[in-house]
């Protein structure tokens, strides 16, 4: 971290932490503005009901296609370049996005409002690898899970906030103008990015003046400049520790596609399973849907705290996924009041993103953080990209609900089965995923040590021999 030994610097980190938190408060808001006006959106574009099922469906797969190739590259950029000109360009493609869509709403040109979501993709995914990597570098060994849990919570009340306010605006005035609140909350996220970039750029010019080689962090080697030659060898050493990432990283990738296969699809269809099951108006439900927000909102940094003072991440893994069975159960055979199966989807969603983002810091080296990030952001977005065309398509043969509902289930099945499978492969890997972060701080301060004696051995021998 910039300012790892500097007393004045003492608690700047937590500015980063709050001002890294409401960089993706816009995007969050804004990219479940489909699925939270629906009916409304639908009344506004004049389709039938299975035309629409099909629009909406669309609009998340034009947001994640892009994305399941760009934020590997996006890693690579930050992984090479840096975060700051990132984080400005990835904030103004998210801005332009939805304005591309607010616009096209107002005009109705379908068209358009995919090319919007198009570019709202490629903007908030490659931003959310660079503000996660960002977090990561300053919290490394301190708080590690908990500051990315803070971050996801805080980007969560954007989609509780759209909950309830988008179905509202639409209601009282149009649906186009619920879209440019978006808008305007992305532009605040902008704001906040530049007084992040801003602070971060005035610590490191600090640290320069002062004691550059024993302040220097781990970002601090990240944040090269552009016009720094990069020779073919270092590419080739580059690709090849992305491709030897572990066994554990790659199954945990695949078991997080499962894990939101199974609830991330199944926001795009709740505004309208609701009104159609339990006979509510499109403000009731998602007033009913913010419970999940709110809760995996404030869920998330708790399991954090927990993550950081007492491990258990992979086993945690397992019980969310057990319990995320247990909502689609409770939402598809029984007629219980919605509030309790949505109370369960908050929770266990609150447990498996805190779990998965912060256990990828503990499976990679930090070189190649950024990009292993990427990787798994990438590997989600092909998964969300196929998943709502595949519910739309269930949903629209079948308004029973009762076939997209058994998919779901086999889906978190399998995703539950890979989860005791990482459990069982961190077991022999000194239980990696279940340690407190302490514990990895203190493993981690021991392997530079060691590091650090062995360079100073090699040079002396060198030194020595050169006599």
């Amino acid at each position: 971290m910039h300012c790892k030994g500097i007393a004045k610097f003492k608690y700047l980190r937590f500015v980063v932490l709050a001002l890294s938190s409401l960089l993706l408060v816009g995007g969050y808001y804004s990219y479940d503005n489909p699925a939270y006006l629906n009916l409304l959106l639908q009344d506004w574009m004049k389709t039938d009901s299975k035309s629409h099922q099909y629009q909406i469906a669309s609009f998340y797969t034009a947001y994640s296609i892009p994305n399941i190739v760009l934020p590997f590259f996006g890693g690579m950029m930050v992984d090479k370049w840096g975060n700051r000109k990132l984080i400005i360009s990835f904030s103004l493609i998210v801005c332009a996005g939805q304005l591309m869509f607010a616009v096209a709403t107002a005009y109705r040109s379908f068209i358009f409002m995919l090319l919007g979501r198009i570019l709202l993709g490629i903007g908030l995914e490659s931003l959310g690898v660079a503000q996660t990597t960002f977090i990561t570098s300053w919290f490394r060994g301190q708080e590690c899970a908990f500051a990315l849990g803070i971050v996801l919570s805080v980007s969560r009340f954007g989609n509780v906030l759209n909950d309830n306010l988008t179905p509202y605006v639409a209601s009282r005035f149009n649906v186009p103008i619920s879209l440019f609140v978006s808008f305007i909350l992305c532009i605040f996220s902008f704001i906040s990015g530049l007084f992040l970039i801003a602070i971060d750029w005035a610590v490191k010019e600090y640290n320069k003046s002062t004691s550059p080689r024993s302040i220097a962090s781990t970002r601090d080697e990240d944040e090269k400049s552009t016009t720094e030659s990069t020779t073919e060898s270092k590419y080739s050493t580059y690709f090849s520790q992305v491709k030897n990432l572990n066994s554990t990283f790659w199954l945990s990738c695949l078991c997080v596609i499962c894990y939101y296969g199974a609830t991330t699809p199944f926001n795009n269809i709740s505004s309208q399973l609701l009104q159609a099951k339990w006979k509510v108006d499109p403000e009731e439900a998602g007033s009913l849907m913010s419970i999940t927000d709110t809760l995996s909102a404030i869920s998330v940094p708790f399991f954090g705290l927990v993550f950081d003072n007492y491990g258990f991440r992979s086993v945690t893994m397992i019980i969310s996924g057990v319990f995320i069975g247990l909502f689609h159960c409770l939402i598809s055979f029984t007629h219980f009041h919605p509030s309790l199966p949505l109370t369960i989807l908050g929770l266990c969603y609150g447990m498996f993103a805190s779990s998965f983002w912060s256990s990828i810091s503990l499976l990679v080296p930090p070189s190649t953080l950024a990009s292993a990030y990427g990787i798994a952001t990438g590997a989600l977005n092909g998964s969300l990209s196929i998943a709502p065309l595949f519910v739309a398509y269930l949903v629209s043969y079948d308004y029973t609900y009762a076939a997209v509902e058994m998919a779901f289930l086999i889906i978190i099945v399998f995703g539950t089965i890979l989860a005791i499978i990482i459990r069982l492969l961190d077991k022999g890997n000194d239980n990696v995923l279940d340690k407190p972060e302490k514990c990895m701080k203190i493993e981690h301060e021991i392997d530079e040590t060691e590091n650090l004696l062995t360079e100073r051995c090699l040079s002396l021998n060198t030194h020595l021999w050169n006599r």
